[in-house]
């Protein structure tokens, strides 16, 4: 295992008079000093460093109150910045929430609202920043945020490999910046991948007891994430181990590449910001090893941390913020809104709170994290109530019962507890249970049962689609049930009917979404990535 590097929190204290001061605490003076207590913002950053980690949850960082975690680059980063404890994406697919990340749009307005589908509107930021005279680098380890989706637009040099552990994601990345002339601003984005399923650390990180985990991968993809036969279940301390290793491997290169920038100059004068696209469902909503088909906020709160020349430093600001209002604010704190004209945006400039701590101006209206589920995108997730795609079919499932077809086939009727092969059509033996799962297939078309929620940081509320029509609803009180289990709705009927009138003139807006077939690229890619069997 190599050795740490500049992030590590030991080295966090000032130098003794006459000593030599330690990498760490020159990193501080470089990135968090100046902090600015007046209204306006400092000069711009020359340089835009953006960090994302795949399927990262929040609540497995130090920064973010767990105790034993080894991530002490990201948690350093924290002390020199901001962070945000309550930062939330609109969908917990790599691809919807990235180019949301990217383009301050919701995923209905950008058009990707299914990992892997391309980007169809919206100006990333990266082509403002362009116009504006930077450098713009990427390196990219998961090939749904690539080329494919229309990641690549207005970047110099944009690197994909979904090969790419996370030591040839710091490698490439610091390769890119090296050949950008020192004259040049840089705006660089690199997104590891690493903490993603089936979460394999290299060795050299692998800790004891992840060794059920692995086992898990013998599985069908359905069977693991739905818990069938509970072997999910009782794999979940060995894959928090294994998950935990990966962070910490990705953490660790991290740090490496914050050094080389610091030695390139680059960090000086930089602003940082640190994200995940999503976070991961350890059971959580009945949801194993996997997100996208659930709307808990362990698939969609994320870290944010924010750090930069006037940034407030070591703050822990509980202001809601989403995916969607990183776009605005970069732009606005890298001066390119003096510049140029900017972007539509859904999101909204947070960069007063990074500066002062103020809230946004009073005219806009309260902060609301809007979410929507993706499709259930394996045909035996037995546990989602519409499972499949269009190359594999799809069930609709309710209890014991599934209804299944492909095409234009006829659908057939199965009892999984009795028949767990699925072989015996029960349409003329259960003619009742056939017509009232027929009825709600039609009701339910592929694309159509989406989860929805909306969340204002203290109350969640979540509507989830009934087989006999409409939505079944939730509301969740956040401050003392993180997991989401216990509806409070009649003990808080205004915040109940508040959020939902909220939800649905959001959702009104919000057209149906209709599957395509995927190409046998797209599946193998799909494949390997987890996403499909």
């Amino acid at each position: 295992m190599e050795k740490n590097f500049v992030l590590d929190p030991t080295l966090l204290s000032p130098p003794e008079p006459g000593s030599s001061a330690s990498p760490v605490f020159v990193l501080l003076l470089l990135v968090g000093s100046m902090t600015v207590a007046c209204d306006r913002k400092p000069p711009a950053p020359a340089n835009l460093i953006l960090i994302t980690v795949d399927t990262l949850r929040a609540d497995r960082i130090g920064a973010y109150g767990k105790r034993d975690a080894k991530t002490p680059h990201i948690d350093a980063l924290a002390k020199t910045g901001t962070t945000f404890t309550h930062a939330y994406a609109p969908m917990a697919r790599t691809t919807p929430a990235l180019a949301s990340l990217l383009t301050g749009l919701w995923p209905h307005h950008h058009g990707s609202r299914e990992v892997h589908r391309k980007v169809q509107r919206g100006t990333f930021i990266t082509s403002s920043l362009k116009r504006a005279g930077f450098a713009t680098l990427a390196v990219t380890a998961n090939p749904v945020a690539g080329t494919r989706q229309g990641f690549d637009v207005g970047f110099d040099v944009f690197v994909e490999n979904m090969r790419f552990g996370a030591s040839a994601v710091t490698d490439r990345a610091i390769k890119a910046v090296r050949a950008v002339p020192e004259d040049e601003r840089v705006f660089l984005w690199t997104h590891y991948y690493d903490p993603h399923w089936p979460y394999k650390p290299p060795k050299g990180w692998r800790r004891g007891g992840s060794e059920r985990c692995g086992d898990l991968s013998q599985l069908s993809r359905g069977v693991k994430q739905s818990n069938q036969g509970g072997y999910s279940a009782k794999a979940l301390g060995s894959c928090w181990q294994a998950y935990d290793s990966e962070i910490a491997y990705v953490d660790h290169e991290i740090g490496r590449l914050l050094e080389a920038l610091r030695e390139f100059g680059r960090l000086q004068d930089a602003l940082i910001v640190f994200t995940s696209d999503h976070g991961e469902n350890f059971g959580e909503d009945g949801l194993f090893f996997a997100h996208g088909r659930s709307v808990h906020d362990a698939g969609l709160r994320v870290p944010l941390i924010i750090a930069g020349r006037g940034v407030r430093q070591g703050a822990r600001e509980e202001t809601l913020i989403r995916l969607i209002d990183l776009a605005p604010t970069i732009l606005s704190v890298m001066g390119v809104a003096s510049l140029q004209r900017l972007p539509v945006a859904d999101g909204v400039d947070y960069a007063r709170v990074l500066y002062d701590g103020r809230r946004r101006p009073v005219e806009l209206p309260t902060e609301l994290a809007f979410a929507e589920s993706g499709g259930a995108l394996i045909v035996d997730d037995y546990s989602a109530l519409l499972s499949g795609r269009v190359r594999t079919g799809y069930c609709l499932n309710h209890g014991e019962y599934s209804l299944c077809w492909k095409g234009a086939a006829a659908a057939a009727l199965y009892n999984r507890n009795r028949d767990p092969e699925m072989t015996h059509d029960l349409r003329e033996q259960e003619p009742e249970r056939f017509l009232e799962m027929e009825q709600a297939r039609h009701r339910w078309k592929p694309g159509k049962a989406r989860r929805r929620s909306v969340s204002d940081g203290r109350f969640k509320l979540i509507k989830r689609p009934r087989l006999g029509g409409g939505y079944d609803r939730s509301l969740y009180d956040l401050r003392t049930d993180r997991s989401e289990t216990q509806d409070v709705r009649r003990q808080f009927p205004v915040d109940a009917a508040r959020l939902e009138a909220a939800l649905n003139a959001w959702a009104e807006e919000v057209p149906g979404y209709a599957p395509e077939a995927l190409t046998s690229e797209e599946e193998a890619q799909l494949r390997a990535l987890g996403y499909v069997q």
